[in-house]
């Protein structure tokens, strides 16, 4: 449900971008009964999921009824709610699909309502801002039409006419009101009333809008409320000094003619639907207009949502029910200039929107095809329900695949199943046990289990047969699968640093015709460094450091390639990046802070330990549900790849948390943390952020280095109440970074190519699997030992055991050891080395 204010419409250019710019995909295209076609179709990039339900409004030849009815369903009174499913399922077999309908809030629908002739209320209107939503309606021929509509009736005995002014709601003092069974089982009750219980003649077409129904006084009384309501009966219960004309009117036994209107509606309509707004009209976009028009909250018409639509052709042959999901990852919902331009595309001419968000829903055949962004089915006030006029039939006699066609590229699967048919296209079950998929190419289409295939083909077609054999009969239907081409791959990062300890994980994607970017195994691409004295590469495009320079990386797949350049360095020891002794290049901000007292500058350590260092004082008012927050920022380049970043900080006894902000090479940022709290006043604290610890602060992104550090963040602790001033200050110097130890060979006087190499493990950290890796330049005796972090050996992979020259990977599975912290050292000869790694369950 949602109640929409009128306001001021806000008008987004290009908002509605061309139908024929998206790339959209027709998953499954399913006839579900005589002259009904459902059709599900997404499109990928931006992203849409969709449905279509398409329904023939024509006369078949020998059939007095159209192929379809469809029906403003209604079930209970005027306001209650029940799911979509509750009023397909009225129409039994016969109920082909059903879409949810109008607005609605505690009283009922926002607009006006007729069920199967039977008006159920008359549309909400404001008299000092008469704006009228649309409406879906159609007459007893099953003509649909859209219209903004005006309620208007009154009751005739051929000689005297009276108006009359409501339908199902509270009489006022001088009014005349109509009541059926959507009001209740009964009238309300009235002091000093009149009513007329009242039934259409037999011999006419029953309850109709826009038409004559001539009707008979079935009683008189006093007392409206002793009437029951039902299907055919209803109840024209008067007041005040309309009880007179009333009476007067007509006895028991007489005959009357009712009118009730709906000006815009066509004659003898049985069936209207309110939504808001029109947006499809003759043919062409109207969205905003149409929005403009009927008034609305200032922005429905352009923000992302599920929604709902119904339109008809331009020959009102055809009807559509239309849903598109939203609010979710596969589908982003549409504005309404997009989705009028996709009910053109699908060719219909006159289109409105009905109520979507949270209730959007198409069901077809008893299933729910869309995917409601609650993850489960709303209860609605009222929905259009498609019925089919084709008698049921049993006995199996089509099969369709779903789905039947597909764009699909290199390595991506997709699953397959069948549906069974009557010959009036009701549901029939299928025995899975007697249906068989089968590809039309295997060089093409790999079958991976019973029903789903993986491509292995580029820029061609191949086909999927279900094939159905049962007591002699067979049946069979055909998907195509369209296989997309690849334009070319895209290598990340494109610059990035490395140094001998961490490896370098590469990532690449490559792209199909419509841009879409996917991924494939590492291992299908031809890997090559263009300086081997560099670094290396392995299979799955993970680079490992040699020593300090410059190498090209390079991917490649058939004939496609990308580069990307990977600079070595190798850094040691602590290196100053600012001593904080000026103020150059610092800027002081805050969140939640009161800048006036905020401010940084430089003066001697209070201690008397430093000449120089900066000074920032803060005052902030203690806010009971926000933190207030001071920055330091800067722009300073750190060369290589640290362990940690370091800051020297003295404190004022307020527990303050210290964060560091950094960006990589991508322009990402990234954060990192202290462990313990800047609160002491003795002394100098020297405050270390982990590097290993850096998480991006929006999306998921792998960090590549070289960094610039941006900001020092402080979350200030105060020990003032709420609502009350804190003052302090901190004090802050050497900014700096440790590096790891140099990970080179252990004797510097041997060339890299003559000498054995233990590379880093990889993954690390592990769970609980990983592989060690190392190179020796000659034939000869290695030991590859495990140590625990109190330097306890736990096991040795290999024990002296000859090798050839190579390189050679061994896997370490800790699935027996506890979390924590372990060694490996491999012993060559004469060369020992020692890494790190770190296991995490």
């Amino acid at each position: 449900m949602r109640i929409l204010y009128r306001g001021i419409l806000i008008f987004v250019i290009g908002i509605s971008p061309l139908m024929s710019e998206h790339h959209f995909i027709t998953l499954s295209t399913t006839q579900v009964g005589p002259g009904a076609i459902h059709r599900k179709i997404i499109e990928p990039n931006v992203p849409w999921t969709l449905d279509v339900l398409e329904l023939d409004m024509t006369h078949p030849v020998g059939l007095a009824h159209p192929y379809t009815e469809i029906h403003s369903a209604k079930l209970g009174t005027k306001s209650q709610t029940l799911p979509v499913s509750s009023y397909a399922a009225e129409y039994g077999d016969r109920a082909i699909g059903a879409i949810n309908g109008d607005f609605f809030d505690a009283s009922g629908s926002i607009n006006a309502q007729v069920s199967d002739g039977m008006m159920v209320k008359e549309e909400n209107i404001n008299p000092a801002d008469p704006v009228y939503w649309s409406a879906f309606s159609l007459n007893m021929h099953n003509k649909p039409a859209i219209s903004t509509n005006r309620f208007h009736a009154r009751v005739t005995n051929g000689t005297d006419t009276l108006k009359i002014h409501g339908v199902n709601r509270t009489s006022g003092s001088d009014e005349i009101i109509l009541y059926n069974r959507f009001y209740g089982s009964n009238p309300p009750s009235v002091s000093s009333g009149y009513g007329l219980l009242i039934k259409p003649s037999d011999t006419g077409d029953g309850w109709q809008v826009n038409a004559d129904v001539s009707c008979q006084v079935w009683g008189v009384s006093p007392n409206p409320a002793s009437f029951p309501l039902s299907d055919t009966r209803a109840v024209l219960s008067a007041t005040g000094t309309q009880v007179p004309l009333l009476e007067a009117l007509a006895d028991s036994g007489a005959a009357v003619d009712l009118w009730i209107g709906m000006t815009g509606t066509l004659p003898k309509t049985t069936q209207l639907i309110g939504g808001f707004p029109r947006i499809v009209k003759n043919g062409q976009n109207h969205a905003l207009e149409g929005y403009q028009e009927e008034g609305g909250s200032a922005t429905f018409a352009t923000d992302y949502h599920p929604r709902t639509a119904v339109g008809f052709s331009a020959d009102s042959t055809r009807v559509f029910f239309i849903t598109v999901d939203g609010r979710q990852s596969f589908s982003r919902g549409m504005s309404l200039p997009e989705l009028a331009d996709f009910m053109i595309s699908q060719g219909v001419a006159w289109g409105m929107n009905l109520d979507g968000g949270g209730s959007t829903e198409m069901l077809v055949r008893g299933n729910i095809e869309n995917s409601p962004s609650d993850g489960r089915e709303r209860s609605v006030v009222n929905a259009l329900v498609a019925v089919s006029n084709i008698q049921p039939d049993e006995g199996l006699a089509h099969i369709q695949i779903r789905p039947d066609y597909h764009n699909l590229f290199y390595h991506e699967t997709l699953s397959f199943k069948a549906s069974g048919w009557s010959s009036n296209y009701f549901p029939v079950d299928v025995a899975s046990e007697n249906t068989r998929f089968y590809s039309s190419d295997t060089t093409l289409l790999h079958h991976v289990s019973d029903k789903t295939f993986e491509v292995l083909g580029f820029d061609t077609a191949a086909y999927i047969i279900a094939e159905y054999e049962e007591d002699g009969l067979s049946l069979n239907d055909t998907a195509t699968i369209h296989m997309k081409q690849a334009t070319g791959i895209a290598l990340s990062p494109a610059l990035a640093m490395a140094d001998t300890l961490n490896p370098l994980n590469f990532k690449i994607r490559i792209i199909d015709e419509w841009n879409i970017s996917h991924s494939i195994p590492a291992a299908e691409y031809r890997w090559y460094v263009t300086n081997p004295d560099v670094g290396r590469i392995d299979s799955t495009g993970t680079f490992f450091g040699i020593s300090e320079g410059v190498t090209d990386v390079i991917a490649r797949f058939k004939e496609w390639s990308d580069t990307a350049r990977v600079t070595v360095k190798i850094c040691e020891g602590t290196v100053i990046l600012d001593p904080m002794d000026h103020v150059s290049g610092w800027q002081v901000s805050g969140d939640f802070i009161n800048m006036d007292s905020t401010k940084i500058r430089i003066e001697p350590s209070p201690l008397g330990d430093r000449d120089a260092v900066i000074r920032a004082d803060y005052g902030f008012i203690r806010l009971s549900t926000e933190r207030s927050w001071l920055y330091l920022n800067t722009d300073i380049f750190v060369n290589g790849i640290p362990d940690s970043f370091i800051v020297d900080i003295l404190s004022d006894g307020e527990r303050h948390k210290l964060y560091l902000i950094v960006e990589d090479t991508n322009g990402n940022l990234f954060r990192t943390y202290v462990s313990d709290y800047a609160m002491d006043t003795t002394q100098f604290v020297a405050m270390a952020f982990p590097a290993d610890n850096l998480s991006a602060l929006d999306g998921d992104y792998e960090i590549t280095w070289p960094v610039r550090i941006k900001q020092i963040q402080v979350r200030l602790g105060t020990s003032v109440g709420a609502d009350e001033m804190a003052t302090g200050s901190l004090w802050f110097d050497n900014l700096r970074v440790i590096y790891p130890p140099l990970t080179a060979i252990e004797n510097p006087g041997v060339t890299i190519p003559e000498t054995p190499l233990l590379y880093p493990n990889y993954p690390n950290p592990f769970n609980p699997v990983t592989t060690l890796t190392f190179y020796i330049p000659w034939a000869q005796q290695v030991t590859l030992t495990i140590y625990n972090i109190r330097g306890e050996e736990i096991t040795t992979l290999l024990n002296a055991q000859p090798l050839q020259a190579g390189t050679y990977s061994i896997p370490f599975d800790a699935a027996q050891y506890s979390s924590g912290i372990y060694f490996y050292r491999m012993r060559a000869g004469e060369v020992t080395q020692t890494r790190k790694m770190a296991l995490i369950k």
